[in-house]
Formats: structure tokens, sequence, C-alpha cells
């Protein structure tokens, strides 16, 4: 089962990079909802840590910043699972770390975002808790 859980960590991780990419491009490309825009810009200047900025600037920056965050997460992923030996299981930690993540995307996605943002998380459980069982598995 090593091919298996190489595959679903693979799919997983360039999923990571995948929306990303997405993400960012939404922001560089003005593809932001123009309502959504023109209500931040109608709440102006906010403070944040003693200086003044512009909503719409926090909400792009802020963005940027998960789309890039995004592909260097999934980035990184492929690196540790390429780095290792070619018939070894993708490492258990970084499985749950990833785990633990998206079930806190899935759940900010349920409070604050519509079930629709939810979607992709347990998605991409399933696809990093897959080499975590099918791991344990090959050890018993």
């Amino acid at each position: 089962m090593i091919k298996p859980a190489r595959l679903t960590y693979t799919i997983g991780s360039l999923t990571f990079i995948f929306i990303g990419v997405l993400h960012s491009y939404a922001h560089l490309s003005d593809l932001s909802a123009a309502a959504l825009l023109t209500a931040l810009s109608d709440i102006g200047e906010v403070e944040v840590v003693g200086q003044t900025a512009q909503l719409t600037d926090l909400w792009h920056g802020i963005s940027l910043l998960m789309g890039f965050f995004s592909v260097g997460l999934g980035a990184v992923n492929l690196a540790a699972l390429y780095s290792a030996r070619k018939n070894s299981y993708p490492a258990n930690s970084i499985c749950l770390i990833n785990i633990c993540l998206l079930a806190a995307i899935t759940a900010i996605g349920l409070l604050y975002l519509g079930p629709l943002q939810a979607v992709g998380g347990p998605i991409g459980i399933l696809l990093f808790g897959l080499p975590v069982y099918w791991a344990s598995k090959q050890n018993n």
C-alpha cells in the first residue's frame, strides 16, 4: 500500500499548491467580489498595531499571504515525501499535522464562511489520513 499512500499524499499536497495559486490569482486579477470590496472600502481605514491601513489593503494582503502559505505548505509536503526513501510511507507526523490544519480550516469554514468553504477540508483529511491508516495496517 506504499504506492497508494504516496499517491494520496501527493494529491493532497498538490491540492494545497493548486488552491494557493488560485487564491493568489483571484486577488492579483481583481476577481474578488465587487460588493465585498465596496463594503470594505466604505469602512475605510482601521488601526492595526498602532498603524492605520485601508481595510481593503489588509484583506488583499491577508488573502495573498494565505495563497502563498498554501503553495509553500504543499511544496514542503512534497519535498518531505520525495526526500524520503521511495519505498517508504509518508511520515505520519506530517500527515497528522496536515489533518489538524485541515480540521481547523473546515471548522473556520463552517463557522465563518459557510458550508461550501468547508468541502475541501474533509477531502484533504481523507487524502492525508489514508497513508496513516495504511502505514498502521502495515506495522501490525
